[in-house]
């Protein structure tokens, strides 16, 4: 079994689990899009439509992509039916990537001015582009957020060498996201909400309440402390223990954008 193919399949939301087994939930997910689970003849100019999609068929197309996860994990063992399936998906996704890929350029002007004159354009590109992929296979669209905010900050993610994701790529990347122009200026503010909850909800994932004080009141606050009164006021200790903390929480939060670049 290819380890990507099986990782994917088991990246739907489960608490839908009854809503992807009822009676008819085949027909309800796949019909839209004029596809079956036997699906045979994929059409091909219809995951190539670069046309943007409604909020409301891009929410359809991603619960879409959850029904099909569900049903690959289900046959993980039966090869013929996962590589059925996982066609359907692909061909799923890739009308998602299609209609997003304009993501790609709109991001490289945001950083455009945060990496080196040598780095090679076409190969920030390409990590852009599996960037988007990955994203597209992580997204839960019943999180109430919308997909262009999760991608543009995954591919701001995957234009940065893994060596350069330190301190100083953590406050690049909160100083992008809150300073710079949005994806679709007619959506600005509610993006900047999507994108302030998208943070939050990584930090409270991967850091103790310890971790989240100090990195929230270091970088995120609009008035940020130095470490000494932060371990004043919280009681978290001397100047040098919040140190270790702030230190410790950005390798957290390092390793935790690198392991959500490979799927």
């Amino acid at each position: 079994m290819n380890s990507y193919i099986e990782k994917v399949a088991k990246k739907f939301n489960n608490k839908y689990v009854n809503l992807f087994t009822q009676k008819g939930a085949s027909k309800r997910f796949l019909t839209p899009f004029g596809l079956t689970l036997n699906s045979i003849c994929l059409n091909s100019s219809f995951e190539n439509k670069r046309t943007k999609l409604s909020k409301e068929e891009e929410i359809q197309l991603f619960k879409s992509l959850h029904f099909i996860k569900f049903k690959m994990n289900c046959v993980l063992n039966i090869k013929n039916k996962i590589e059925q399936y996982y066609r359907i998906y692909i061909i799923l996704r890739n009308r998602v990537i299609s209609s997003h890929i304009d993501i790609i350029p709109i991001c490289l002007n945001k950083i455009i001015r945060k990496v080196k004159n040598s780095t090679d354009m076409a190969f920030l590109e390409e990590r852009g582009y599996t960037a988007l992929i990955h994203a597209a296979d992580r997204f839960d669209p019943w999180r109430g957020y919308q997909f262009n905010t999760y991608a543009g900050t995954s591919v701001v993610h995957s234009f940065f060498d893994k060596k350069l994701i330190d301190k100083r790529f953590f406050e690049s990347f909160v100083s992008i996201n809150a300073k710079e122009e949005d994806i679709e200026d007619s959506e600005k503010e509610q993006n900047n909400n999507e994108e302030h909850q998208i943070l939050t909800e990584v930090l409270t994932e991967v850091l103790t309440e310890k971790e989240k004080i100090v990195i929230h009141h270091r970088f995120l606050s609009n008035k940020t402390m130095t470490l000494e009164k932060i371990g004043k006021i919280f009681d978290i200790g001397c100047s040098e223990t919040c140190r270790k903390i702030q230190n410790s929480s950005l390798e957290k939060l390092k390793n935790y954008l690198l392991d959500n670049q490979k799927i």
